[in-house]
């Protein structure tokens, strides 16, 4: 959403016969990158045939044919974006736009693990299965952990990188 915005921002630039430059007023744009782990759902009413649907439709692959799915982790992966554009006034009609601040989260809206229910809670095999998954959710948060500093770094230079803009009332 970021790059998009910014593109539309750099395709717009500062017209020729502006009386005042648009130059930057506020420095380096602020931003803010939150993690979120997910909540946590634990659900073991599902059939192996139905972990495979939920595996297929959540984007899985099809190659894992005949492939009996014990248990599953799947993890809902959202990147959220809150910008905030200053403008002062160049004339009635022109504007000097600049980026002031980023808001991002990046996280995890929910971690939805599934033990088959074939395997009851309390057995041996229940709990094999749910260590096993509970190693998926170790592995999706560990990777929110190792990503998120490097997300935060991409969009500080995307932001820097922003040069202040000169937008028109709509309908000048």
């Amino acid at each position: 959403a970021l790059a998009v915005f910014v593109a539309t921002l750099v395709a717009s630039p500062q017209a020729p016969d502006a009386a005042e430059p648009c130059r930057s007023t506020i420095g380096a744009p602020e931003v803010t990158l939150k993690s979120v782990r997910g909540e946590l759902a634990y659900d073991g009413s599902h059939s192996q045939n139905d972990l495979r649907r939920l595996f297929l439709k959540s984007g899985g692959s099809g190659r894992w044919h005949g492939w009996n799915p014990v248990g599953l982790t799947l993890a809902d992966l959202e990147l959220d974006f809150r910008i905030e554009v200053r403008a002062r006034p160049l004339s009635k009609a022109r504007f000097c736009t600049e980026l002031a601040r980023v808001d991002a989260t990046l996280g995890y809206r929910s971690l939805d693990v599934y033990v088959a229910r074939r395997y009851r809670r309390g057995t041996c095999e229940y709990e094999q299965v749910l260590d096993h998954e509970n190693h998926h959710v170790a592995i999706f948060r560990d990777a929110l952990t190792q990503y998120g500093p490097r997300v935060r770094e991409a969009l500080e230079r995307t932001s820097r990188a922003q040069s202040p803009l000169v937008a028109s009332a709509p309908g000048t």
